[in-house]
């Protein structure tokens, strides 16, 4: 009894503990973390570091930000932390952007007092702009927000001599304060906009129009654990049983329904015999007899190892708010498929389940299973990984 409850309490002391690092694996907690990215919008066209307005004078972003924030109209915060703690006031932003004065003693014939020249902040140098995003993740929904609090103008440092010693970020300015001030901007830029770039981050080459942008996207998650590389155990079974073992036991008992794998829309039901054939796996494939080596049919009538899944998803980005929303919405099984018994040639995929339909399953399996669990999958696809999301028609 004593034991017991020395357990129970080791075991709450083991949830706080992971709560508390907001980016644990369990389906009950909100995962956060804050992200940069760095965009560059410099022209693409005329490959010149600034942008043309109305044909009138060139105006870049910067001096856009800048001019609003000299006449005290924007807040501009130090580059010293992100957390947008240390305002710099208008005499600060008048000596970063005002007049420069260079001291030249190589060009020029020296005198005692030396040469000076005064010429102005090059704004058209700085193109390069970071920006800084709160990533939320809601395991139990499948929902993934990301929301642009900042963005600050980044120049490039060199030394010297001249070699390249890094990029600093000269201030920060907080999102919602200069909405309406990259909106202006990119009148005049509709081609080369920060939310342009920041969907093309997301899916390559891929654009769109108008206000929120949507787009349906696929991802590959592969269960297989990296020391058996077989299947995953609960604890508490007498036997092995796998994730895909748990659905589709729900299947055949009719507590899961299943949908076609050619449309994502989750919309038809397969019908009963549909389904059996699929679950048990009867396929008939053409191989070559190693030893008549002519053609036959092969039928394959086995309860395999399930490991990899694709995640269907609905993307959408508000370009006002610069808010993006990622919602899980299906699920479906890979089956590996075969030359024979020689190599793997691709991935067949059976069927789709929707999310809501299944999240509560697979919650129950991966309490037993910490750490390869579907989110932690996800959530690492974002942050560890050069993973981007396949573009659904």
């Amino acid at each position: 009894m004593i034991r017991s409850s020395f357990v129970g309490i080791l075991y709450s002391l083991l949830v706080m503990v992971l709560r508390a690092d907001g980016q644990s694996e369990n389906a009950s907690v909100i995962w956060h973390k804050r992200v940069a990215r760095v965009i560059d919008i410099a022209s693409n066209e005329s490959n010149k570091k600034h942008h043309h307005k109305d044909g009138i004078s060139d105006k870049t972003l910067l001096e856009l930000l800048v001019a609003q924030a000299r006449v005290g109209k924007l807040n501009v915060y130090s580059n010293s932390d992100n957390n947008f703690n240390n305002q710099i006031t208008i005499p600060e932003i008048t000596k970063i952007f005002g007049v420069e004065v260079d001291t030249l003693t190589e060009a020029y014939p020296k005198t005692e007092a030396g040469y000076f020249e005064k010429r102005n902040f090059d704004f058209s140098s700085i193109h390069k702009y970071r920006l800084l995003e709160e990533w939320t993740f809601d395991p139990h929904t499948g929902r993934t927000e990301i929301q642009i609090t900042g963005i600050a103008p980044i120049r490039e440092i060199y030394d010297e001599g001249g070699a390249f010693r890094g990029v600093q970020a000269m201030f920060w300015v907080k999102y919602n304060d200069a909405r309406s001030i990259i909106a202006r901007y990119e009148q005049y830029n509709p081609g080369n906009t920060i939310a342009g770039h920041i969907w093309r981050d997301y899916f390559s080459n891929d654009s769109t129009t108008g206000e929120v942008w949507k787009k349906k996207a696929t991802r590959l998650v592969d269960f297989a654990q990296k020391d058996d590389n077989i299947s995953h155990h609960l604890t508490d079974a007498s036997e092995d049983t796998s994730i895909y073992k748990v659905i589709s036991a729900a299947i055949k008992s009719g507590k899961l329904n299943a949908y076609p794998c050619d449309n994502n829309s989750l919309t038809t039901k397969l019908s009963y015999n549909s389904l059996q054939k699929i679950i048990t796996f009867m396929d008939t494939f053409t191989v070559v007899d190693p030893v008549a080596n002519v053609e036959t049919l092969e039928i394959r009538h086995e309860n395999i190892e399930i490991n990899k899944y694709k995640i269907l998803e609905e993307w959408s980005f508000d370009m006002n708010s610069g808010k993006t929303h990622i919602q899980i919405k299906g699920i479906g099984p890979l089956m590996e498929i075969f030359c024979g018994n020689c190599y793997r040639i691709g991935n067949k995929p059976l069927f789709w389940l929707r999310y809501n339909d299944i999240h509560n399953i697979i919650a129950k399996y991966e309490q037993y299973n910490p750490d390869n669990t579907l989110a932690g999958h996800i959530w690492h696809d974002y942050f560890l990984g050069d993973v981007k999301p396949e573009v659904q028609k």
